[in-house]
C-alpha cells in the first residue's frame, strides 16, 4: 500500500512547511489538517538548522526604522541625503550623505535616529568613500559613548572607544560594511558622521562633499548579521515568535518538529563573556575571536593569565537557589582541550569535558549532581560541543557559584589550576542556566535581565471529516526530550479527555498507548522505553474487537474491546482538552480511517 495516499492526515516536517502561527500538514490538501502554533512574543527560541553546517538559527530583528530610506525617520544635522546612488549590491539604492555649508559655524555633519533598546547592541551599515573618505559611528547616550572611526580608503578601524568591538569588512567595489558593538543601559541615538579624516569630525561643508551609505541595521548581539530591510516598523527574520521549529539536531538529514516547555534563561549575558557580569579569576576574554555554532564570528576565547597555578575561571554568584538547575555552554578546543564546569558549593559538583574527543573526562558525583548528568554533544561540523550538568544546589547552605573553567590535560592532569601563557585557551559561546531538570535548546540573551522562551503550543489539526470514529490508526514517530520525565500526551479526540485515541509519555521509562470511550478507559498498553532522545515508531489501531499496538515493527498487544470513541475531530499535542501537553521531537504523524493489516502495521513502524 502507499501509506501517504491512504492516510487521512499526513504531517511530515521534512515535506511540510511552517510560518508564523502555522505548522502545515501535507494532507488534507485543503488546509484543514494544518496545526495552529504559538510560542509567545519574543525571539528567544532557536533551532539547529540543516546541513551541511547545522548552524544554530535564531530570530533576528533590525531595530533601525526606514533602514534604507534616509530622508524619513533619519534626521539630518548640517547634512543632506540624496538617493539613487550606485550601491554595493548592484542596485541604485544607495544614498549620499553630503555636508552642508553651516551658517552657525558648527562643522560636524551626520545622520541620527533614536531607538528604544538596551543591552548588547550592534549598529552597522554599508559605506563607500566619495569626496570624503572617513566616517564615525556612535551610540550617543548618557553612558560612556561607544564609537569608532573607519577609513574607507584603506579599510581600517580607528579610535575604538567604549566598544565591545568594531569591524570593517570589504564587500567589493570599494564598499565596506562597518559596525560598532556596545553595551547600552539607556535608550540612545544612533549617529553616523561623514568626517574630514580620522580624529577630525569637524569640517566646513560645501553642499557637495560626503560619503555613500546603504542598508543600516541595529540589532541585539555581538556582530552584524545578514541585513533585514525595514520600513516604518522594525523587521524580523529567522526563528520568529510563533514559528514552528523544524530541527536538525544530531546531524539529522530530515528535521523533526521541536516542542518544548517554557524555560527562562537566567544568564543575562549569554554570549558576552567580557562583561563585568562574568567574574574573572586569572583569565581574560577575547570577544568575537572565532566562528561560533551560529556560523558568525561571535564566539569568545577564554585565556588564562600569564602566571603560575591558581584557579582559572569565569563565575557568577547566586544565592538561595532551590530545585534542579541545568548549566550548559558550547565549547571548542583551542590550544587547550578541556572544559570544567562546577557548582562551587560544598560538596562541589563538577565535571570535566574532553573537547578533543567529545568525552566526559572526569566527574565528582555528589548528591547535588543529577543522575544522567553530565552530558556532551557534538554540535555542527567545526569541533564544537555542548557541555552540560544538571544540579541540585539546594543541598548546601553555601551560596552557589557557577564556574566555566578549563584544564590543560597535557599529561592527563585535568585541572583548572596550571601555568598559563597569556595566549593559549579554549573557545566558548552560548552559556545557559535554567531552573529545570534537563537541558533545553539554547536561549540567547543580550538584554541584561532574564529572558523566557514561552512553551510551544501546537494542535487543532483536522475536522470531523478527517477522522473515522469507527475504525482507524494513529501512527507517530517521536522522541522524548533528553532527561525529561514529565507526562505529556498527543491525541485524536472530540475535544475532551473522555473519548480519544492517544499516545503519551507516562514516566521516565514508559510510553502508553490508550483509547478512551464514553464508558471509560477501554484499552491501555504500556511499553518500556528509554527517554534518552531516541526515536520510536508507534501505531495504535482502534476497531471494535480489533485493537492492536505496534512499536518499532513489533506487535505489542491485541485486544477484543467492543466499543470505539465517538466524534473524533481534532489532532492535538495534548490529551484533547488542552491538558497534559506533549513535549518532544515529532518526525511523522499519520492517521488512517481504516484498520490496517498486521503486515502493514509492522512495515509502517519498522525503524
Amino acid at each position: 500500500m502507499s501509506y501517504f495516499d491512504d492516510a487521512s492526515l499526513a504531517f511530515l516536517p521534512s515535506g511540510a512547511a511552517g510560518k508564523d502561527g502555522k505548522a502545515y500538514s501535507i494532507k488534507p490538501e485543503d488546509g484543514t489538517g494544518d496545526f495552529t502554533f504559538t510560542r509567545g512574543s519574543n525571539l528567544a527560541a532557536t533551532r539547529v538548522g540543516p546541513g551541511p553546517n547545522f548552524y544554530i538559527e535564531k530570530g533576528r530583528e533590525n531595530l533601525a526604522l526606514q533602514s534604507n530610506q534616509f530622508d524619513t525617520t533619519w534626521l539630518t544635522t548640517r547634512s543632506s541625503v540624496t538617493s539613487g546612488q550606485s550601491g554595493y549590491d548592484g542596485t541604485n539604492n544607495a544614498w549620499k550623505i553630503t555636508g552642508t555649508n553651516p551658517a552657525d559655524g558648527v562643522k560636524d555633519h551626520y545622520l541620527r535616529q533614536s531607538y528604544s533598546a538596551t543591552g548588547v547592541l550592534t549598529i552597522s551599515g554599508y559605506f563607500k568613500a566619495a569626496e570624503k573618505t572617513t566616517i564615525r559611528i556612535l551610540f550617543n547616550n548618557s553612558d560612556p559613548t561607544p564609537r569608532a572611526d573607519f577609513d574607507l580608503a584603506n579599510g581600517s578601524v580607528h579610535n575604538k572607544t567604549n566598544t565591545i568591538d568594531a569591524s570593517i569588512v570589504d564587500v567589493g567595489n570599494s564598499w565596506y560594511r562597518c559596525s560598532v558593538t556596545g553595551i547600552l543601559t539607556t535608550n540612545a541615538l544612533i549617529q553616523i558622521y561623514a568626517t574630514e579624516s580620522i580624529n577630525v569630525t569637524s569640517w566646513v561643508g560645501d553642499d557637495t562633499s560626503g560619503v555613500y551609505i546603504q542598508d543600516a541595521q541595529l540589532e541585539q548581539g555581538l556582530v552584524a548579521t545578514d541585513y533585514i530591510e525595514t520600513g516604518a516598523s522594525t523587521a524580523q527574520a529567522g526563528i520568529l515568535e510563533d514559528t514552528p521549529r523544524f530541527d536538525y539536531s544530531g546531524g539529522a538529514t530530515c528535521p523533526s518538529l521541536l516542542l518544548e516547555p517554557a524555560r527562562t534563561q537566567l544568564f543575562n549575558k549569554s554570549e558576552y563573556f567580557g562583561d563585568s557580569y562574568w567574574g574573572k579569576t586569572s583569565v581574560s576574554v577575547t570577544n568575537n575571536a572565532t566562528t561560533s555554532p551560529e556560523g558568525v564570528g561571535n564566539a569568545a576565547k577564554l585565556i588564562p593569565d600569564n602566571g603560575t597555578g591558581g584557579n582559572r575561571s569565569l563565575s557568577i554568584n547566586y544565592t538561595s537557589l532551590t530545585g534542579l538547575h541545568t548549566f550548559s555552554v558550547y565549547a571548542k578546543a583551542g590550544e587547550y582541550g578541556y572544559l570544567y564546569l562546577r557548582l562551587r558549593n560544598s560538596p562541589s559538583a563538577r565535571a570535566i569535558f574532553d573537547l578533543t574527543n567529545g568525552l566526559v573526562h572526569a566527574t565528582n558525583t555528589t548528591a547535588q549532581m543529577v543522575s544522567g548528568s553530565p552530558t556532551i554533544e557534538a554540535v555542527g561540523t567545526d569541533g564544537w560541543y555542548r557541555c552540560s550538568i544538571v544540579l541540585d544546589p539546594s543541598g548546601s547552605a553555601t551560596a552557589g557559584q557557577l564556574y566555566v573553567s578549563y584544564s590543560v590535560g597535557i599529561t592527563g592532569d585535568e585541572t583548572n589550576a596550571f601555568d598559563g601563557d597569556g595566549t593559549s585557551g579554549i573557545y566558548i559561546w552560548g552559556a545557559q542556566f535554567t531552573a529545570s531538570s534537563h537541558i533545553s535548546s539554547y536561549i540567547p540573551n543580550h538584554s541584561g535581565g532574564t529572558i523566557t522562551r514561552a512553551a510551544d503550543v501546537c494542535g487543532g489539526a483536522g475536522d470531523v471529516n478527517t477522522f473515522n470514529s469507527t475504525e482507524g490508526v494513529l501512527y507517530v514517530e517521536i522522541a522524548s526530550l533528553v532527561g525529561d520525565e514529565a507526562v505529556g500526551q498527543m491525541s485524536v479526540s472530540n475535544g475532551s479527555d473522555n473519548e480519544n485515541v492517544k499516545i503519551l509519555w507516562l514516566n521516565a521509562n514508559k510510553i502508553r498507548l490508550e483509547v478512551k470511550t464514553v464508558s471509560g478507559t477501554n484499552f491501555v498498553k504500556d511499553i518500556n522505553v528509554e527517554r534518552n532522545g531516541d526515536f520510536y515508531k508507534l501505531a495504535i489501531q482502534y476497531k471494535s474487537n480489533d485493537y492492536k499496538v505496534y512499536v518499532n515493527g513489533i506487535s505489542q498487544a491485541v485486544s477484543q474491546v467492543a466499543s470505539t470513541p465517538n466524534g473524533l475531530n481534532k489532532l492535538n499535542f495534548n490529551r484533547g482538552d488542552g491538558g497534559s501537553v506533549f513535549y518532544g521531537n515529532v518526525k511523522q504523524v499519520l492517521t488512517f480511517n481504516t484498520a490496517l493489516s498486521d503486515a502493514d502495521l509492522a512495515a509502517l513502524t519498522t525503524i
